[in-house]
């Protein structure tokens, strides 16, 4: 019977072993990217590393415009079907810049993380201020602190995807992406059940916070700038990480 009744509520449960299980969950770890989100993330502001570094308005200090930056970073993102990703691959078609591909047998990506490839022999990163950390050659304080600009750059509460250009940090996407409808109430639900719940993301923590508020979840139940990475080595202890 319960497997019926969750099959008609678009849920699929192996089996009734399974369901007794689920009478001793304590913890609720919700994704916030296409979970709690639409999932329809949509670019709303690119920013870039020029202001206070010699660069132009809408240049880096390279002189490489908004544009380009687009250009090649859906040339890296079009290989992955995140939603962020995606919506950065949507911004380059609305803007007529989608065209370039990552050059043969160069994509890497790691969930949580971002993605890398050679666009035309030059170095793409684009993801989390650490992913494009680890494919910067430049001077970390100097980079962390651009990273911080950027951020600031962006609206409060608004996720920031950065992007790395030959080793170099040169700008960051802000993004949105819209708080399913029945959201709350879920979560309300669950709260009312005395379940344990938690927000899980590999976003900067201002970003994971203005979702949490907006839920009514306390700011020690998010789980900010996750990477798979420690989930694979302790899948336990991904509760351990403090807010």
């Amino acid at each position: 019977v319960g497997t019926a009744l969750g099959a008609r509520h678009g849920l699929l449960i192996r089996g009734g072993d399974v369901l007794e299980k689920a009478n001793a969950v304590d913890t609720v770890v919700l994704d916030k990217t296409g979970t709690v989100t639409a999932g329809t993330p949509a670019v709303t502001k690119i920013v870039t590393s020029g202001a206070g570094a010699g660069g132009k308005g809408g240049e880096t200090a390279e002189g490489t415009s908004v544009k380009e930056l687009l250009k090649l970073a859906a040339a890296v993102e079009n290989s992955s079907t995140h939603p962020l990703a995606r919506a950065i691959v949507a911004a380059a078609e609305v803007e007529g810049v989608l065209g370039l591909a990552a050059d043969e047998s160069t994509f890497h990506q790691e969930p949580g993380s971002g993605a890398v490839a050679q666009v035309q022999g030059r170095q793409v990163a684009v993801g989390t201020v650490e992913w494009i950390h680890r494919h910067c050659t430049g001077n970390d304080a100097e980079m962390k602190a651009e990273a911080v600009r950027l951020a600031g750059e962006a609206a409060a509460g608004r996720t920031v995807v950065y992007m790395g250009l030959d080793g170099k940090l040169v700008g960051a996407f802000q993004i949105e992406d819209q708080i399913r409808p029945e959201a709350a109430g879920t979560i309300a639900r669950l709260l009312r059940n005395k379940l344990d719940v938690h927000i899980l993301s590999g976003d900067h923590p201002d970003a994971v916070a203005a979702v949490a508020v907006e839920l009514g979840l306390p700011l020690d139940k998010r789980i900010f700038e996750f990477t798979v990475r420690p989930k694979i080595a302790n899948p336990s202890g991904v509760l351990a990480k403090p807010a």
